[in-house]
């Protein structure tokens, strides 16, 4: 709705609005003046009425303070003093010393201080030069003391000695009340005081001295200050110098005795006089309008000594405005209560025309709307006659509304015969039901049939059904629309039978497809174990002839041969992974996983390649927070493996770097974002060569293939791993300066073990590192469990001053000064020496000198292992040796006899060699297919035990079948649980799978690696002979 439009719909209903909004300010501005005047008049009325109590509380606090004061004139003591005020300092009279007639009074004014909490000090002061205190009883700290007499003080000098010995033998002297002081200064904490004195004369008329006592004025203020709270009033008192005592700003009061000389009522409001007539008087300050009434309390009438203090009643804008704040808010809330139902009656007034309104617009829209329809459109009253027929209508059925008005609707339109008692019927339902009906029928008019569809509908008072009036019939000429949808329907079964028969097509192209995909993966399995077959004889012969002694050219070849034989078999992986993952059957496994061991075996596989070229090789774990997760680690490594091989191929210099981190995803689960970054100072990828890098059979430029190798296959098969494991695969890279692989993974999280009390014991290391970044990781790494120190190659022996477990030196560092020098320290120290060297160092360091040498890559938290292992060694000495030869005890060959199943005679001569080589003393029988193997087992003696290599696919019985039947006892039950290794060219995970579910112990798969041959068989062995 546009604005304009908004405000002439509500212009009326803003008026009034604002109307009753301008009366409610008026209301309520009338209803404040009121309060506040109100106000005003009960205040002023309760500012007299508590300045008359005020006057009477502060006379009446002295008046009862004086007659403490006779009370303690009239005692004995105080007339015996100055009886024996003379030279023998005795009483006649009493027959007593001055010094007894003391103590007696010491004793009264004790008794009398405890009783009298108002009452802080009592003293008896002499006539003399000195104006020397007799006696002082004070109060401090809740107890009641009597003053020594070397603390009895001169009181010449003070304004009251001067007052009082002016008086006469019946007056009494009240002082100003100021803060208490003694020797000279306020005493702290402070309290407000004030004086009463008395003259003591002797019989012959001489003045001897007089007594006086301090009265605490704090509780008369505070009774002041409280009186005045209850009613929004407030109460100041000034002395007669107009300085203040009691003020509502607490820091303005006694300010001459504190020596604020603006603490005056003058300095403080800006009047140039004291209210004191008791009358009320209006004035500002700061803006602020105050009333205020005083009056005078006189503390002495003399002649040469009229003082007095003022005591003021007060209160302001805002004490009033709290008053009648209460009154105010009520006020408000009346005012806003009754505009507001105002409002809403106007709303609902308003809402009521707006209804009657769109009523009548809304039946001048429906008026038009049905004159203006091309269906007829017909009002029928509760006795079936017409009383309503539009244009339409009349065009229709050709009958004009005067002749069709109060006629039935059946007698005015000629239809189908056996229709109209349909039509008859659903008229009925529409009026006595409230039923909605259609029906279809036939018209005929000037030898014309078209077709009509009739839509009976009630007419009703209520929205919701109630009270029907009539019913409404709209009729519609159809007939095109029919033979619009008969044209449609047949054209739809024409399309119907079209896509039936392109959807046979192709489904039988789909089937003919998955068959030809089936066929090519079975082919490439079968190609690829065909293919092992042979390579595995090649390998083993290359294997065996490079055993042998050969010259340097033939072992060169030979090494030659052997990485042939590698890229082949890598090849061959390829290109069964890729079929697999087109077939869709490459499965992820979910197994335990340790990270660092992981990365540290790939690592060192992958260090000496990068000596050869001269790359330095740095491994960066320092943000791994999960050690232990739960993956596929076959794969996660043969992802590494494929980005870790591309760097080394595609770089001639620099560095190549891997950096493994980990962060949990979520907080409440133990999901976790594994990321693996690769990165290189290679050739690098343009941006529109790293679009295309991640497709089957491509790499950057064909010069590339050409140049460095590889069928393109690695990176789609490494993406394709890392979309099933929940993760994917990115690069980013700059021609001539690198690339940046970066892999994310989905991983689980294993809980990790409790940490010993080894792993949580901390140590200190000390770096001589060459290379800056492996110095930066390393010193960040070791940080987290100890301290870590940098020494200078030139000053190492600053080792002496510090506390280092370990010391890691890179041994290009180690010249031969510095050589000389750790020799030295190794005595003096005790510090381990850890020795960092690359893998193929040929430099020999001294034996002398005691280290233990760690081999690159560095990887941090295997370095804080290898320290702590070292530790554990030093402390439990002989046993840890022992374990490690127990370990690495070697099995008795001589009672074991293997038999080599294989239907290839070339692989049987290779194992039967590759077993000689790792020891003569074996006995091996060979066996073609798995009945020769049941049929040579029984022939192993009672005195050996036999390990079977099986190869899986033989003819008559292959290595599955045979398997089964050992281990049911066909071969004899001493051979049931015999161990066997599968020994097959099938590398599928099906033929794994398949291997252990027939009931193998161990797959190895061909062409044969000798180190892992050769581990896998020595385990068992060694498992064996346990038994």
């Amino acid at each position: 709705m546009r604005f304009n439009e908004w405000l002439y719909k509500y212009k009326l209903r803003l008026v009034i609005t604002f109307i009753i909004l301008c009366c409610a300010i008026i209301a309520y501005g009338g209803t404040s003046y009121y309060i506040e005047n109100a106000a005003i008049k009960r205040q002023k009325q309760s500012i007299l009425n508590g300045l008359e109590i005020s006057k009477s509380l502060v006379k009446s606090h002295i008046e009862t303070n004086r007659s403490k004061l006779l009370f303690l004139f009239s005692t004995p003591p105080i007339s015996g003093l100055a009886r024996a005020n003379n030279e023998a300092k005795f009483d006649t009279l009493e027959n007593t010393t001055q010094e007894q007639w003391r103590q007696r009074l010491s004793k009264i004014l004790v008794a009398y201080l405890q009783n009298n909490q108002e009452i802080k000090q009592a003293r008896v002061i002499l006539n003399d030069e000195h104006g020397k205190e007799l006696l002082r009883v004070f109060r401090h700290e809740n107890q009641t003391k009597v003053a020594s007499d070397e603390f009895l003080q001169n009181k010449r000098h003070r304004d009251y000695f001067e007052a009082t010995v002016r008086l006469n033998r019946d007056e009494e002297y009240i002082s100003d009340i100021t803060l208490n002081r003694e020797y000279g200064s306020v005493e702290y904490p402070m309290w407000s005081t004030y004086r009463i004195s008395r003259p003591i004369y002797q019989e012959n008329g001489q003045l001897f001295g007089f007594i006086i006592i301090n009265v605490d004025a704090s509780t008369m203020f505070d009774t002041l200050r409280n009186s005045a709270n209850q009613g929004f009033a407030h109460t100041t008192v000034l002395n007669g110098q107009e300085y203040f005592l009691l003020a509502k700003d607490r820091n303005l009061e006694f300010g001459l005795d504190l020596g604020n000389e603006q603490a005056t009522w003058s300095n403080h409001v800006g009047l140039n006089f004291v209210p004191h007539n008791e009358q009320l008087e209006t004035f500002e300050v700061k803006g602020v309008t105050n009333w205020v009434v005083g009056t005078k309390v006189w503390l002495s009438t003399r002649m040469n000594d009229q003082r007095y203090i003022y005591i003021l009643k007060s209160f302001d804008e805002y004490d009033l405005q709290f008053l009648t704040k209460e009154s105010r808010e009520t006020a408000l809330s009346v005012t806003i209560f009754v505009a507001i139902l105002m409002l809403i009656v106007l709303d609902f007034y308003q809402r009521h025309l707006e209804r009657l309104t769109e009523l009548n617009d809304t039946q001048s829209r429906f008026k038009a709307i049905v004159l203006g329809s091309t269906d007829a459109i017909v009002g029928i009253d509760k006795d079936h006659q017409i009383n309503s027929w539009n244009p339409a209508a009349s065009y229709l059925f050709g009958i004009k509304e005067s002749t069709a008005l109060s006629s039935k609707l059946t007698d005015v339109v000629t239809v189908q015969f056996d229709k109209k008692p349909e039509l008859q019927q659903a008229l009925q339902d529409a009026l006595t039901d409230g039923k909605t009906s259609v029906i279809q029928a036939s018209y005929s008019r000037d030898s014309l049939t078209r077709i009509f569809v009739f839509h009976m509908y009630p007419v009703s008072h209520g929205s919701d059904g109630s009270g029907i009036i009539g019913a409404a019939a709209v009729i519609r000429d159809i007939t095109t629309l029919i033979q619009s949808q008969n044209e449609v329907i047949e054209l739809n079964e024409s399309l119907e039978a079209k896509v039936k028969q392109r959807t046979s097509q192709l489904r039988a192209e789909k089937i003919r497809a998955d068959q030809a995909n089936e066929t090519k993966s079975e082919f490439v399995a079968n190609i690829a174990h065909e293919i092992r077959t042979p390579l595995n004889g090649i390998a083993g012969m290359v294997e065996l002839i490079s055993s042998e002694q050969l010259t340097t050219k033939q072992q060169h070849f030979a090494k030659l041969a052997k990485n042939s034989i590698e890229i082949l078999a890598v090849l061959i992986n390829d290109l069964l992974d890729m079929s697999k993952i087109e077939a869709g059957k490459l499965e992820i496994e979910q197994l335990p996983m340790n990270t660092v061991d992981a990365i540290s075996a790939l690592a060192s596989t992958f260090q000496m390649r990068m000596e050869h070229k001269g790359i330095d090789f740095i491994v960066d774990l320092s943000d791994l927070h999960h050690q232990h997760i739960v993956s596929d680690p076959h794969r996660i490594k043969q992802i590494i493996t494929n980005l870790l091989g591309n760097a080394v191929k595609f770089t001639e210099r620099g560095t190549i770097k891997i950096v493994v981190s980990s962060k949990t995803i979520e907080a409440s689960t133990d999901h976790v974002l594994l990321t693996i970054e690769v990165q290189d100072t290679g050739i690098g990828i343009s941006k529109e060569q790293c679009e295309k890098l991640f497709k089957p059979y491509n790499q950057a430029e064909s010069s590339t293939a050409r140049k460095f190798g590889g069928t393109g296959l690695g990176l789609t098969i490494s993406r394709h791993l890392a979309e099933l494991m929940n993760g994917d695969i990115n690069v980013e890279s700059k021609l001539g300066a690198g690339s940046c692989f970066t892999v994310e993974l989905k991983v689980l999280a294993q809980k990790e073990k409790p940490q010993s009390q080894t792993d949580n014991e901390s140590c200190n290391f000390a770096l001589l590192l060459k290379n800056g970044i492996e110095h930066i990781l390393c010193q960040q790494g070791l940080a987290k469990h100890g301290q870590v120190s940098v020494l200078d190659p030139n000053n190492v022996s600053e080792i002496e001053e510090l506390v280092v477990d370990y010391l890691v030196c890179d041994i290009e560092v180690l010249t031969d000064s510095l050589t000389k020098e750790l020799l030295r320290l190794q005595d003096v120290v005790n510090t381990k020496l850890l020795v960092l060297q690359n893998i193929n160092e040929k430099r020999v360091l001294p034996e002398e000198l005691q280290c233990e040498v760690l081999v690159r890559p560095l990887i941090v938290p295997e370095l804080v292992d290898y320290c702590r292992q070292l530790g554990t060694k030093t402390n439990e000495g002989k046993a840890a040796n022992s374990l490690i030869e127990t370990s690495t005890s070697t099995p008795n060959f001589d009672q074991i006899v293997i038999i080599v199943a294989d239907d290839n005679e070339v692989n049987r001569i290779v194992s039967n060699e590759l077993l000689q080589k790792i020891s003569t003393e074996l006995t091996v029988i060979e066996a073609s297919n798995g009945l020769e193997v049941l049929q040579v087992l029984p022939e192993v003696s009672e005195e050996k035990q036999a390990l079977i290599l099986m190869d899986c696919q033989m003819p008559e019985l292959d290595g599955y079948e045979a398997t089964k039947a050992i281990r049911q006892g066909e071969a004899g039950e001493r051979f049931a649980e015999c161990v066997i290794i599968a020994m097959t060219a099938g590398v599928m995970e099906d033929d794994k799978a398949m291997s252990m579910k027939s009931g193998m112990n161990d797959f190895i798969a061909k062409p044969l690696n000798y180190e892992l041959f050769k581990a896998m068989l020595l385990k068992w062995l060694t498992y064996i002979q346990s038994k």
